[in-house]
């Protein structure tokens, strides 16, 4: 009978071990002239979420944003940064296509909250360190 038990609770532990872990997350938006237009309130987003899933057509529905304000984001015409705590940097994510929330979660060090923050693209490219 231990034997079952033992299977079993294996078995739980690896289940529960494919789970993806959430991190707490907060989504703002900015303007052509660098003021917050709109932020989300906390959302619990997969780790294995993609950056560029920040910048779909569906952000109203899946974070809460205002039409007017997702019927302008496009990929094409902004860009995503991370908020860095310890420095309180903004870095632009560079390759949205293949960064995921887990690898994010290091600029969000002091408070374990990650800030994304999306913002029309500039003109130079000297603007902003990137991730």
């Amino acid at each position: 009978r231990s034997g079952k038990l033992s299977r079993a609770s294996s078995i739980v532990s690896q289940v529960s071990a494919r789970v993806p872990r959430v991190y707490p997350t907060y989504i703002a938006l900015k303007g052509d002239d660098g003021e917050e237009l709109w932020r989300s309130s906390e959302l619990l987003l997969g780790e294995n979420m993609r950056a560029a899933e920040l910048l779909s057509r569906d952000s109203s529905q899946r974070f809460s944003m205002p039409q007017e304000f997702a019927d302008m984001i496009q990929a094409d015409t902004h860009e995503l940064f991370v908020l860095d705590t310890v420095s309180g940097e903004l870095l632009q994510i560079a390759n949205l296509a293949s960064t995921n929330l887990q690898s994010l979660q290091r600029h969000a060090v002091s408070d374990g909250k990650l800030t994304l923050v999306i913002s029309p693209l500039e003109d130079s490219e000297d603007a902003f360190e990137t991730v």
